[in-house]
């Protein structure tokens, strides 16, 4: 069968090239860089056409995107097909020292930027070579209201002459390449560090018993949330196991255990779990097999210690073959999913084998599947989400759901396009209408709407003010330079005397407009719930301008009273554009006079009162619930939601942190909501330098959690035993509020010191693993108790 030509614009003739579904050309779409046409080309990143050793290309200029617009070869639609993968092949000449980013137009990155798919080349060998990039369906995107989308290059280190890039089907290796090609580059990156090296623990050596001592390859049981460092030894009672697992008949679990080499080095180390019967046979369970990549992170002790680069198990990937040298661990996670329709309760026994080319171990595993369904967090009435500077895909909300995630937090860069010409408003939703529809299908029952960022950059965060104000005065140019006018004036506009504290006036009547169109909006189309807050954190105005921010940028004035009068006056406007809309804030500052009247001593230079703003907020969200033990009371008898957040501790979160923070701690104050900074931010995979939150990595096929994100769930499945249990006992009309008192004491004074810095380093830790664990087995306790 001959390949059909799609009927196209003249300009892309030449270089679109539509296969039907022919078997000698599979091929969907041939782009030769060297005959695209001008129009065709977005911004000033591509070269004129060259040749270079013969073959006719383009360059793509050091630092700069190359983007090209192509038509959607899936056809109309806003998107391609539901599950439908692509690979692009990219022919270039490798002259860069450090990788290049291919990139495609999916509407998910801030301000409608193309995202980043996958990296290619680095080496600098001079060889013309192919990459071959993956690409999701729901990655891809038409442009709004077009025919087309936009393909990139960016090439940070280095001009890259780029010949062709084409698209065809996926392969069946594509998922395992990609994976590691991106382990190799992070490898690569990370092979001369610039910075000296520290342990985050101490190296352990080997407590191995003696019926053991002759083995090639040890197994143990530790805690997950205890973290496996390659200097991580066997202790007392781990080597051999047994692992134990207790779970419920709708949840995940995880079944964890590391591998120690204590005469050889180990080569090809992997394991798998073999079947788990008991009296009641085989239990049917999801099995998935993780393994953990060790990474150089930032870390540091304190806010006082300088810190280093550190070794991390900072990924969790799909199993794959590791090397083990003599006397290291490596860690090694098997999460295990109960389906209510299949798991029948019980125990079962069975064994994992763990196999390397030296040699092979087993360790034995049980496991006890308890007549109990938990609720869901929604039937729970419990909300949790992460912030991200973007969107993410359907795939990657769908793993939402396994994590217990229910909302999302976003930022001001993600929202409709707005121009304001002659006076009136324009706004363009259907970008996110893509997303929203999305969204809710995916599950995600609400959004914190973040319209402005840290008060540290005030007024330069005021973000949805200032693209007002540049809108306003642009009057629908897109002349960048005008752009970059506009908003250094903006930011000496509202830093002034006069307009401090306040939304401008001249902005005032755009902002409701906004908040009002963009509220109806959502209820009309049935978009996740929008809880929007003026901007973050506004209880930093007692602490005065962050000199950081002022020194680098002179015209911002930073934190001071008007952050107050502020964040009061637009918590005004969003209420009376948005009758019924619940509004949100981050507080923290929130101190109680000492018994004699004074106020308790901090290491800040004032002291400020965050209840201020109970008034302004529906949704009341604190990281310093020590500074007051009960202002959850105080907020609920204001008749507003009491909501509690953290911080993950950057890209090498410690999983025990995420367990006791979100779980039984946060469920010791009964706080309904919780955010934590950051899900995914900035999002790259070289964590080894700048600042990253973020405890998430996205691929096109799956997303890459790290531990803390694994205990993090675990966290939210001790509230949902506790949710269970409270439910029950309504039915059953018992009265379990002193088993409820007793349980938030423990995890009160379970507390260890440190992470009372709410500002800079904000989380809570345990003092002892095993407690946590203990909890949830009085809870379970209990619940059986009324059960029967």
């Amino acid at each position: 069968m001959k390949s059909k030509i799609t009927q196209m614009t003249a300009a892309l003739a030449m270089v679109l090239a539509f296969a039907a579904s022919a078997k000698t050309d599979p091929t969907h779409a041939s782009i030769d860089l060297a005959k695209i046409q001008p129009d065709q080309i977005v911004g000033d990143g591509l070269s004129a056409p060259q040749t270079i050793d013969e073959i006719p290309c383009r360059v793509v200029a050091k630092g700069r995107i190359g983007q090209f617009e192509v038509l959607g070869w899936w056809g109309k639609t806003v998107r391609p097909p539901r599950g439908q993968m692509y690979l692009a092949t990219v022919r270039y000449k490798d002259t860069v020292p450090k990788p290049a980013r291919f990139l495609a137009f999916a509407g998910l990155s801030r301000y409608d930027r193309p995202t980043v798919m996958h990296h290619f080349g680095g080496l600098g060998d001079g060889k013309w070579k192919t990459a071959r990039i993956p690409l999701a369906w729901d990655m891809l995107m038409l442009a709004p209201g077009k025919d087309h989308t936009a393909l990139a290059i960016q090439s940070p280190a280095g001009d890259l002459p780029v010949a062709s890039v084409s698209i065809g089907p996926i392969d069946s290796d594509a998922e395992k390449r990609y994976n590691i090609e991106t382990r190799r580059r992070v490898s690569r990156a990370q092979q001369k560090p610039k910075q000296p090296m520290v342990k985050i623990a101490k190296p352990q050596k080997a407590l191995i018993p003696p019926e053991l001592a002759n083995q090639v390859i040890v197994p143990y049981v530790r805690s997950y949330m205890s973290v496996i460092y390659p200097y991580s030894a066997p202790q007392k009672g781990e080597a051999g196991g047994p692992l134990h697992v207790r779970m419920a008949l709708n949840e995940y679990e995880p079944a964890v255990f590391a591998v120690y080499a204590p005469k050889k080095n180990l080569t090809n180390v992997t394991c798998r779990l073999g079947p788990l019967t008991g009296p009641a046979g085989t239990l049917t369970v999801n099995v998935e097999y993780r393994t953990a990549e060790y990474c150089l992170v930032q870390h540091s002790a304190g806010r006082r210690d300088p810190g280093g680069l550190a070794v991390f198990p900072q990924r969790l990937w799909p199993a794959y073959p590791v090397d083990i040298a003599k006397g290291q661990s490596h860690w090694l996670w098997i999460t295990l999913q109960t389906d209510p329709a299949k798991s029948k309760p019980g125990k079962y026994h069975g064994l994992i084998t763990v196999l390397a080319d030296q040699a092979q171990a087993e360790l034995p595993i049980s496991v006890e599947v308890l007549p109990i369904r938990l609720l869901t967090m929604d039937q729970a009435g419990l909300l949790m989400g992460g912030c991200h500077p973007g969107l993410m895909p359907a795939h990657e909300m769908e793993v939402l759901g396994k994590y217990n995630f229910n909302m999302y937090n976003i930022w001001f860069s993600i929202a409709p396009e707005m121009t304001i010409i002659d006076g009136k408003m324009h706004l363009d939703f259907r970008r996110l209408d893509d997303w929203m529809k999305t969204a809710a299908d995916s599950g995600l029952k609400a959004m914190v709407w973040f319209l402005g960022g840290n008060p540290y950059g005030y007024p330069r965060t005021l973000s949805i003010e200032r693209e007002i104000y540049i809108a306003l005065h642009a009057a629908g140019s897109q002349d960048s330079e005008l752009h970059r006018k506009l908003y250094n004036q903006f930011i000496k506009v509202a830093a002034s005397e006069k307009n401090r504290g306040k939304v401008l006036p001249e902005v005032v009547p755009y902002y409701r407009q906004w908040v009002s169109r963009v509220w109806k909006y959502s209820r009309e189309n049935g978009w996740p719930e929008l809880i929007m807050t003026p901007f973050d954190e506004p209880a930093k105005w007692v602490q005065g301008p962050y000199r950081k921010s002022t020194e680098t940028h002179p015209d911002i004035i930073g934190a001071g009273p008007w952050i107050k009068d502020h964040f009061k006056h637009a918590c005004r406007i969003l209420h009376e554009s948005a009758p019924g809309m619940r509004v949100y804030g981050s507080i923290h500052h929130n101190h109680v006079l000492t018994a004699d009247g004074k106020r308790p001593k901090s290491e800040f230079p004032a002291i400020g009162e965050g209840e201020i703003f109970i008034e302004d907020v529906e949704c009341f969200c604190t990281n310093a619930i020590h500074e007051d033990p009960n202002l959850g009371n105080k907020v609920r008898a204001a008749g507003k939601d009491f909501w509690q957040y953290s911080g993950c501790g950057g890209a090498a979160g410690l999983p025990d942190r995420a367990r006791f923070t979100f779980g039984f701690f946060f469920s010791a104050f009964d706080s309904r909501g919780s955010l934590v900074w950051a899900y995914d931010w900035p999002g790259q995979f070289d964590t080894s330098t700048g600042s990253h939150w973020q405890f998430a990595w996205r691929t096109p096929f799956d997303v890459i959690p790290a531990p803390y994100y694994e205990a993090m769930r675990e966290a939210w499945d001790d509230r949902r035993y506790v949710e269970t249990l409270k439910a029950l006992a309504k039915e059953k009309k018992v009265d379990i509020s002193d088993f409820l008192a007793r349980l938030a004491t423990t995890a009160i004074e379970l507390r260890g010191p440190g992470g009372r810095d709410t500002v800079h380093d904000f989380w809570a830790q345990p003092s002892d693993l095993g407690t946590i664990d203990q909890m949830r087995e009085r809870v379970i306790a209990k619940t059986r108790e009324l059960q029967k």
